[in-house]
């Protein structure tokens, strides 16, 4: 039988040919060459080893497939998933560490990724490409809020209700997996209360159900357990977000990196933050939004003469600046998120949504831990 297959002309191969070869069904041919987490991974391998020595090509019966599928209204894969990130995806370490874990699931099943950047504006009618509502996209995995392009997208017939599984942050309508911010607030004020220090600087002004309001009660938490009144206790300071830097380039002067509407962002930044600090005397400990915001804060502490740790303790989150890296001879404490494993926890759970097994309402949590290093010092070894 094998000789003769190997000896008919390709295009007339047909899938009960490769089945008989194989000596399982044609469904289970079909369900192999569909990615079926059903087929085990030895049984898919020895199908398509088979199809491929036998000459088989399935990109020359796609029609078929895909006219056969629908006439029995099963979904039509297209093994193409797609990912949205925002428009300095490149630049930001974050966003590529957890591309990297998107991409290692995905690639090790032969799907293609249609990376997709956003500048992530509030527009009701947003932008992107037409394959959306061509039907050629399985799923998407948001990689940041983006409300506005979920809306738009479950409007879309050609994409309508097919999975969409959000990272970072929860959105309705959509799976998602994210860090446990909660953990993550707590973690790092208990330990800046160990060291000493009462009075602590943070930036979480949205203190909703965001990624910061998460991280904000957090924070709350830990201050009642020490009998300490948040409201006192915790300062809030507005920081505008301007966006990833080189941090090669963040020890020197900052501002020389910055144009325009950044660079007045900046300066706002510097002058209310300093301001702050001056007014509230008793701040000894400062917790920023992420390590770029942390390196750009201690960039501006040291500009003005106020050093870290000595003065001020200062707290990262994230973990995505190299350990090596440091600054005045120091490294910056940080709340560790597994970037890698949110990418791949991601691509995992769009592909059971893809195969039924899963719900568009689930969400997995991943654990945080604290990276002690040294940006933060005990308060009474002053």
């Amino acid at each position: 039988m094998s000789d003769n297959l190997i000896n008919k002309p390709k295009q007339n191969l047909t899938l009960n040919e490769i089945a008989i070869h194989c000596g399982v069904g044609k469904s289970t041919v079909s369900r192999a060459f569909n990615n079926d987490p059903e087929v085990s991974a030895a049984t898919r391998e020895r199908i398509l080893s088979a199809a491929k020595k036998l000459g088989y090509s399935p990109s020359q019966h796609e029609s078929a497939r895909r006219l056969a599928l629908q006439k029995y209204g099963r979904k039509v894969l297209n093994q193409v998933v797609s990912t949205i990130f925002p428009n300095y995806f490149h630049q930001a370490p974050y966003f590529l560490r957890i591309a990297n874990g998107i991409l290692d699931v995905l690639s090790s099943v032969n799907y293609a990724v249609l990376q997709v950047l956003t500048n992530n504006d509030s527009s009701v009618n947003p932008t992107y490409p037409t394959i959306f509502s061509r039907g050629e996209v399985d799923g998407i995995i948001l990689g940041s809020q983006m409300e506005n392009i979920l809306f738009a997208l479950r409007k879309e017939s050609g994409f309508n209700d097919r999975p969409i599984v959000s990272i970072i942050h929860n959105m309705p309508g959509c799976a998602s997996v994210v860090a446990d911010d909660f953990s993550g607030g707590y973690q790092l004020t208990n330990h800046l209360l160990n060291l000493g220090h009462r009075h602590i600087l943070h930036f979480y002004e949205n203190v909703d159900e965001s990624v910061f309001g998460r991280r904000h009660s957090g924070m709350v938490h830990a201050m009642n357990e020490w009998k300490l009144d948040p409201d006192v206790y915790l300062h809030v300071c507005r920081w505008h977000w301007i966006g990833p830097l080189d941090p090669a380039h963040v020890s020197e002067k900052l501002t020389t990196y910055l144009h325009g509407k950044n660079a007045r962002l900046f300066e706002e930044n510097i002058a209310g933050f300093l301001q702050d600090l001056s007014k509230n005397p008793e701040i000894t400990a400062i917790a920023a939004t992420n390590d770029i915001t942390a390196m750009q804060i201690w960039q501006v502490l040291s500009d003005a003469n106020l050093s870290v740790p000595e003065r001020y303790s200062l707290i990262g989150f994230d973990d995505v600046i190299s350990n090596s890296y440091d600054i005045n001879g120091s490294s910056i404490t940080t709340i560790r998120v597994p970037l890698e494993e949110i990418g791949r926890k991601a691509a995992e759970l769009l592909l059971n949504m893809l195969a039924e097994a899963q719900t568009d309402n689930c969400e997995i949590v991943l654990p945080v831990e604290l990276i002690v290093r040294e940006s933060t010092s005990s308060i009474i070894a002053r």
